[in-house]
């Protein structure tokens, strides 16, 4: 089996992995904000595109590239989502020990930090969609 094809299979089994992280993450809010579904159907739906790319011939193969594409930006918009569109947010993770800040504020601080959303954890499903997408349009050229 070409290193390609493996390469595919382990971008799937990511995408597995993280749509079953997402479903436990994200059930208990699924009630009060139903555009948590995105990430996890996002992930659904690469992980096929990834299995289908696996036997695709050149024109499904290019659809599937651009659909993973497509996918990519559930990232970037699950980074707006998290951040409730202040990126000020960002200015923290750049300039603090966040580690260090977790330690010093003590438990209490911790458990409410643990509840909040991770502001740039979304873009996981990008940096994936992104690799398989490229992955596949460079072995489909002929």
């Amino acid at each position: 089996m070409k290193a390609a094809k493996w390469m595919l299979l382990m971008l799937a089994g990511s995408f597995a992995a993280l749509m079953v992280e997402l479903r436990y993450f994200h059930a208990g809010i699924w009630g009060q904000n139903p555009v948590a579904y995105i990430p996890v159907a996002t992930c659904g739906i690469a992980l096929v595109c990834c299995l289908a790319a696996l036997a695709a011939e050149r024109k499904l193969a290019v659809f599937l590239g651009w659909v993973l594409i497509l996918c990519s930006l559930s990232g970037v918009a699950g980074v707006h989502f998290h951040s409730k569109s202040s990126y000020t947010s960002f200015e923290g993770l750049l300039q603090s020990n966040v580690r260090v800040d977790r330690l010093e504020k003590g438990m209490k601080d911790q458990q409410a930090l643990y509840q909040s959303k991770p502001l740039v954890a979304p873009l996981s499903i990008t940096g994936l969609a992104l690799m398989a997408a490229i992955l596949i349009f460079s072995q489909k050229k002929s």
